[in-house]
């Protein structure tokens, strides 16, 4: 509703609508987009290795019928290697990480879904400069803050018995003012790996 109050109130858009509707089962005529964009979406699905990825390929096969021929898709997603190491509040929740990992394809598994449901010249970007939780990320006492928490929906994993054991670790870890020598350590890998990835594809140039 926000979103949509904002774009509503520019003068500088062009017309927009919105439409509510499952990201497998879009309510757009076939062929008639010029490029989609999902940011950071796909691992909310709960597919995974086990199913073949089903609903990975349904989404992206969704995505190939509604655009143009050599139309783009951009995905916004985070690798496993940027999960691991891209994120220094991570290093509490491990076993999250593992759940979402879970959850995400490996690139070259990415890869191959996106040429089975109509997509070529796939490239990919990494912003390695970005931070998505900009000036907050850095905020050592964030972890402690409900608000901080949910700006990243990873945390929404960890069980409510876990959050708290965490929550300790990282006041004991303040009391000894040991935590920004923490954050700065665990943080070393972020600007060689990028938190996030964006992979670009091209719908297959034919009717």
């Amino acid at each position: 509703v926000a979103a949509k109050s904002r774009v509503n109130s520019s003068k500088s858009l062009t017309p927009t609508r919105f439409c509510r509707a499952a990201i497998d089962i879009l309510p757009l005529t076939g062929g008639t987009v010029d490029t989609i964009m999902l940011n950071q979406v796909l691992h909310h699905l709960g597919d995974s290795a086990q199913t073949g990825w089903a609903r990975y390929r349904k989404v992206f096969s969704e995505c190939a019928r509604i655009l143009r021929p050599g139309g783009i898709l951009i995905v916004n997603s985070c690798s496993h290697k940027q999960l691991e190491r891209g994120f220094w509040s991570y290093s509490f929740i491990p076993e999250a990480v593992e759940m979402v990992k879970r959850f995400l394809p490996t690139e070259a598994v990415f890869e191959e879904v996106l040429c089975d449901n109509g997509f070529t010249n796939i490239d990919r970007e990494v912003p390695y400069s970005d931070v998505l939780q900009g000036e907050r990320y850095f905020d050592i006492r964030g972890i402690l803050d409900p608000s901080w928490r949910d700006g990243d929906s990873i945390w929404s994993l960890v069980p409510e018995m876990s959050l708290r054991a965490v929550l300790t670790e990282v006041n004991q870890l303040l009391q000894l003012g040991h935590m920004d020598e923490f954050m700065r350590h665990a943080d070393q890998q972020r600007p060689l790996v990028g938190q996030t990835t964006f992979t670009i594809a091209q719908r297959v140039n034919k009717p």
